[in-house]
């Protein structure tokens, strides 16, 4: 059997190789959030690694990672997308990259940025050293933050607070 020697396209690439450019390989070296489609709840995780994503998975980079993981993870996030992304039908959530990209990310000022990077480096540190360490009130110092950055006051608090 004799392989092809040129791509299916019209491009310099062999067949075997990608397609199309893919110019943001790169994106999968620098810190970023990863998340998988289906899930019950979020599932942000921080990654400075370089895994790369699944088809099924999502990476965000920009502003600092982890003041993105915890944001993303915090319980106001949680309740947004659970009134504005739709379900698998099976109880899941969609968290597909399209729903989070209308989420208003607030532009905190330095010091409450590296307070939240803070208590995420916390998390980090507490599940490197055991997977399955109780961080709850970590996270939950992490929610009022959140909820600070974005201005709630105690009655919406308490409307998203379960």
């Amino acid at each position: 059997m004799v392989l092809p020697r040129r791509a299916r396209k019209k491009t310099p690439h062999r067949w075997f190789e990608l397609q199309d450019t893919c110019a943001y390989h790169a994106e999968f070296s620098v810190p970023k959030v990863l998340w998988i489609e289906l899930a019950d709840r979020g599932r942000f995780a921080y990654d400075d690694t370089g895994t790369l994503a699944e088809a099924t998975a999502f990476i965000l980079t920009g502003a600092p990672a982890k003041y993105l993981c915890g944001i993303l993870n915090s319980q106001l996030v949680q309740w947004f997308l659970q009134h504005s992304a739709p379900t698998s039908g099976m109880g899941a959530l969609r968290w597909k990259k399209t729903y989070l990209l209308h989420l208003p990310i607030p532009d905190a000022d330095p010091d409450h940025r590296q307070r939240l990077i803070r208590l995420v480096d916390r998390v980090l540190h507490a599940k490197d050293t055991d997977s399955l360490a109780d961080t709850s009130d970590i996270e939950t110092e992490i929610d009022h933050q959140v909820f600070t950055l974005y201005g709630l006051n105690a009655v919406e608090t308490a409307a998203i607070t379960p």
